[in-house]
Parts: C-alpha cells; sequence; structure tokens
C-alpha cells in the first residue's frame, strides 16, 4: 500500500481528529480511505444497480440471523464443509 501525504484547512483537519476520537474510525487514514471509496462509488454509473443486488443477496442470511437461524462456526468451517460435500 502506498502513502499519501495530504494537508488539511484546520476545521478538516478538526473534524477529522472528532470523528477518529469518537470511534467512527481507527485512524484518519481509515477515513480518508472511506471518503475516497465513497467518491469511487458515487462515479460508478452502476453503484445503485451493485448496491441493490447486494442487499437482495444479503436479505435472506440477516431474516434468518434476525430469526434466530445461526449456525456456529467460522466462514472458512464452512467453504470446507462445502468442499468436502462435493467430495463424497
Amino acid at each position: 500500500m502506498s502513502k499519501l501525504v495530504i494537508e488539511l484547512p484546520p476545521d478538516l483537519e478538526t473534524f477529522v481528529n472528532d470523528q477518529v476520537a469518537e470511534g467512527f474510525y481507527a485512524n484518519a487514514g481509515d477515513l480518508v480511505r472511506s471518503a475516497v471509496e465513497r467518491l469511487a462509488a458515487d462515479a460508478d454509473p452502476d453503484y445503485e444497480a451493485k448496491l441493490a443486488t447486494l442487499k437482495e443477496a444479503l436479505r435472506p442470511g440477516l431474516e434468518d440471523a434476525r430469526a434466530g437461524r445461526i449456525a456456529e462456526g467460522t466462514i472458512e468451517d464452512f467453504i470446507a464443509e462445502f468442499h468436502a460435500s462435493k467430495k463424497g
């Protein structure tokens, strides 16, 4: 990952520091990265369609979680179990 040094006017520097202090971001770099990612997403003409598709894909899982239908384990456990089921 490359490093980029930026200068901010005092009011924006205060805003960044306040966001980090309030726990919204782990550090200033995370805040800037998030802001740049949002700008990139806004520049993507398909962003809203992609977001809607993602939300629809997540909906069944969220409904299961809200209803208490959850399984113990990690994603790695799930993947290993899936691959094992395909072999036999």
